[in-house]
């Protein structure tokens, strides 16, 4: 059997983390290091010490208040910080998403996420790869939350209306 690779998931316990260390798990070629919330400084550590790769999905996406959005630039810095600290270049892929490119508080929190990371990059030579994700599905998405996907099918499967806000 090849060597297991160890990837690192800030943001584990999300819709997308959940759904990929699902994936992961099913792959015998991984060692996932899950990071949390909750991941004191230390895990954060071990896990950029150690890992071959970093899989940055950690960020807000439904603060209480706009303020609570400054919670996707702090993740990145926290990512940040603990690899500079790590020593070694640790391949980055940084799950953003198309509300970048919008003139919202999500979008410009994202945004800016993704300008910290690569103004990093630039710095180091770390490599930092951004991947926008559209409208994602999949196993737990909630209806009437984030996705249209699963609000649709929610709605059809109960006979509800189907309301396009923009279509």
């Amino acid at each position: 059997m090849a060597e297991r690779r160890i990837i690192a998931v800030t943001g584990a316990e999300g819709f997308v983390g959940k759904n990929l260390l699902l994936r992961l798990a099913e792959l015998e070629r991984f060692e996932v290091q899950p990071l949390v919330r909750a991941s004191n400084g230390n895990d954060w550590d071990a896990a950029a010490t150690k890992a071959d790769a970093v899989i940055h999905l950690a960020g807000v996406n439904r603060p209480v208040d706009a303020s609570g959005f400054a919670g996707n630039s702090d993740a990145a810095d926290r990512l940040i910080s603990t690899l500079q600290a790590s020593g070694p270049r640790v391949p980055v892929l940084y799950a953003s998403s198309i509300k970048a490119t919008e003139d919202s508080d999500y979008g410009r929190s994202k945004k800016d996420a993704e300008d910290r990371l690569l103004a990093y990059a630039g710095r180091t030579g770390n490599p930092v790869a951004i991947y926008r994700l559209p409208n994602i599905f999949g196993k737990w998405c909630r209806p009437n939350y984030n996705s249209a996907i699963a609000t649709f099918c929610h709605n059809i499967a109960r006979d509800l209306p189907i309301r396009v806000a923009e279509p």
